[in-house]
């Protein structure tokens, strides 16, 4: 009996050819590991390379080496290297598939002996798989009078978490490359941390009298120069790091070595060798510091504020604010700037939320407040809002530290900042103000969105009939049904991959639906929380609009992003007006909070209309 062929067999072949390679990729035989070291035999301080193999598959974890007492391990990297050999034997051609990733780590023997890395255990798809033992050796350098490596501490003495300057100089005879600076574990004795860059910002990153270095994985700017030892002239590079003890007692620090090669000649080009070959001649060198100790005291508990952070040193506050004439739950955008020891990135919070007597007087934000560093400071922004016309200032902000100098426990305060607070306009159900005043009337602009009460957001739903689409038998359906499916996983998966690529014109696309999302949890929640949802949602629509980081956008950045794209604002305005005077004010609004969540609804769709109009 004669069959007639599907015609849409042909594009299922096509579409099983394309995405079959996707279900390989992850799994293309059985699973195998090792464990490969670059040289079984080093100096003390020189870093070799631990290889984990896995074979067989690329979805396996990150593996967690054991620690192993003298070997310090540090993880790089992992690689892909899955290939595909093609082979032609007498014209018969064949291909083969190897699958594999490897993960790298920097192993680094702190003492001399035979250190022995155990087994390593490798996750795959839940299964648990285990390395074979692999074994360093490592030897203490010889000295040379070629290259010397000295360090300094600022203090031989401090309080724990107090910073001290640890200052480190690398004499050269020579020109070096692939350095690696190493220390021993310090076991939560201390943190080392890169100190403040010499370069000043106005001088470029080549400038020839500063080093860009890596040291122990941070980078780290050096100086250059030039000092002679015992008669004898070397080229000195100079950085410096910032130590904080965290242990009272005694630590010792070190020794710091540097692990690098020296270029000790050039051989001659040969008949193969290319203009661009380097014809360096280099050998491999390691220098050590002698140790530095230094002796750390505990903290007093005498005197120490409840609300004390662990800052140790010297610091002071000062605060600025503006605007300093306001309504009350008007936004006052306040700058605290903290000086201090470096690093200031220790300066991680100012507890504004425990000081009474701001508390009781402004709403402050729920969310943490981190610094801006720069060279010299850190410095804090945050919005305050007047609970009622009765705040006079801004009460002096204050952060309390251990000071060194007298051995007691201080608070550095800013200066009060006064204000003007006026009672709150009342605002109507559409949270513009009280057209009965006329002098709060507001002016339109010309053109843009229709006024807000006068707004209706349209929602449609689609329903999406599978059986009327087809229009055809069960039978036929079924044939269809499998290259449907492929077509499918293509699209998903080309839309994954365009979202990864460009993840902020993908939240662009999705912005109305998840603007849609917030409103539906607004009306939802509590008549009190409603407010804040709605103010929220607003916001975070125009920054997924306009591509701009999620919840990143005050109620003033807001608009002003909105009105460089295009749109009319006053609607906008209005509606984030209202919400925070329901959140915030005294004067309070007209209506409710669900009408809020309708207005909001009301202006969603031509507020992106105009914006991907004008884009």
């Amino acid at each position: 009996m004669h069959t007639r062929p599907n015609p849409l067999l042909p594009l299922v072949f096509v579409l099983t050819a394309i995405l079959a390679p996707l279900g390989s990729a992850r799994a293309a035989g059985p699973v195998s590991v090792s464990a490969e070291l670059s040289t079984t035999q080093t100096y003390v301080g020189d870093s070799v390379q631990l290889h984990v193999v896995v074979d067989g598959t690329t979805s396996a974890e990150q593996p967690v080496v054991p620690g192993v007492d003298g070997l310090a391990v540090r993880y790089d990297n992992m690689i892909d290297a899955s290939q595909r050999i093609q082979m032609n034997i007498n014209g018969r051609v064949t291909d083969r598939s190897i699958i594999r990733v490897v993960f790298q780590y920097e192993v680094t023997p702190t003492r001399a002996g035979v250190m022995t890395i155990p087994s390593i255990p490798v996750t795959v798809d839940g299964q648990v798989y285990r390395t074979v033992p692999v074994s360093l050796s490592a030897v203490e350098p010889a000295d040379t009078d070629d290259f010397k490596l000295a360090v300094s501490l600022s203090s031989a003495e401090a309080y724990v978490g107090e910073p001290v300057r640890l200052t480190v100089t690398w004499y050269v005879s020579k020109p070096v490359r692939k350095y690696v600076f190493s220390l021993p574990d310090a076991d939560g004795a201390y943190d080392l941390l890169p100190a403040p860059s010499p370069r000043p910002d106005t001088v470029a990153a080549d400038d020839p009298r500063f080093a860009n270095l890596t040291v122990m994985g941070s980078p780290v700017v050096g100086t250059i120069s030039r000092a002679t030892v015992n008669g004898r002239t070397f080229n000195t590079i100079t950085f410096e790091q910032v130590l904080i003890p965290r242990k009272p007692g005694s630590i010792t620090l070190g020794p710091l070595r540097a692990a690098f090669e020296a270029i000790v000649g050039q051989r001659q080009r040969g008949f193969f060798d290319s203009i661009f070959d380097d014809l360096s001649v280099s050998e491999r060198f390691v220098v050590s510091a002698p140790k530095a100790t230094l002796a750390v005291k505990p903290l007093p508990s005498e005197g120490r504020p409840s609300n004390f952070s662990g800052l140790v040193g010297e610091y002071s506050l000062r605060a600025d604010a503006t605007p300093t004439a306001v309504n009350v739950g008007d936004p006052i955008t306040v700058t605290v700037t903290v000086s201090g020891p470096p690093p200031l990135d220790l300066v991680q919070s100012i507890p504004i939320e425990r000081q009474r007597s701001i508390y009781e007087s402004f709403k402050l934000p729920s969310e943490p407040t981190l610094p801006q560093i720069d060279r010299d400071h850190a410095l804090f922004t945050y919005t305050l809002r007047a609970r009622s016309d009765g705040v006079k200032q801004i009460p002096p902000i204050e952060l309390p530290y251990f000071d060194t100098k007298s051995g007691e426990y201080r608070v550095a305060r800013s200066d009060p900042i006064p204000l003007t607070v006026r009672p709150t306009t009342s605002l109507t159900l559409g949270g513009v103000p009280d057209q009965s005043d006329p002098a709060l009337a507001p002016t339109a602009k010309p053109g843009g969105l229709a006024p807000l009460m006068d707004a209706n957001l349209t929602l449609a739903t689609t329903r999406f009939d599978l059986v009327a689409f087809i229009g055809r038998p069960a039978f036929v359906a079924a044939v269809a049904a499998p290259p449907t499916a492929y077509l499918g996983i293509a699209i998903l998966l080309a839309g994954r991959r365009r979202a990864r690529r460009d993840p902020a014109k993908q939240r662009s696309r999705n912005a109305m639906r998840r603007f849609s999302e917030s409103l539906a949890s607004a009306r939802s929640a509590p008549p009190s929380e409603q407010p804040a949802k709605v103010s929220q949602a607003a916001r975070s629509l125009i920054a997924d609009l306009l591509e701009k980081p999620d919840g990143s956008l005050t109620d003033q950045e807001c608009l002003a992003v909105a009105e460089s794209a295009g749109a009319s604002t006053t609607r906008l305005a209005a509606l984030l007006a209202a919400c925070d005077a329901a959140r915030f004010g005294g004067g309070g609004t007209s209506g409710s909070s669900t009408s809020l969540v309708d207005e909001a609804a009301s202006i969603a769709t031509d507020l992106r209309s105009e914006i991907r109009r004008n884009r």
